[in-house]
């Protein structure tokens, strides 16, 4: 749970920077979630891989991948 407040904390710094500072924010937001992967699934593997292919799945069913401001 400390990891996923972790990701809360960089998103309001996120919301609060701007211009390159705000570049920098995103990219924290980004290592957050890794982090928070990272230790979520630890020797799951193969349960992380499973998820990805069905989360995506999900989203194309969606059309989220067709549409501009997702690529």
């Amino acid at each position: 749970m400390q990891q996923a407040e972790k990701i809360i904390e960089e998103i309001e710094e996120f919301k609060k920077a701007s211009g390159k500072n705000g570049d920098m924010e995103a990219v924290d937001v980004l290592h957050a979630c890794e982090t928070f992967i990272r230790i979520r699934f630890k020797g799951r593997d193969s349960v992380l891989e499973k998820l990805i292919r069905r989360v995506t799945a999900k989203n194309a069913r969606r059309g989220y991948y067709v549409k501009k401001d997702f690529y």
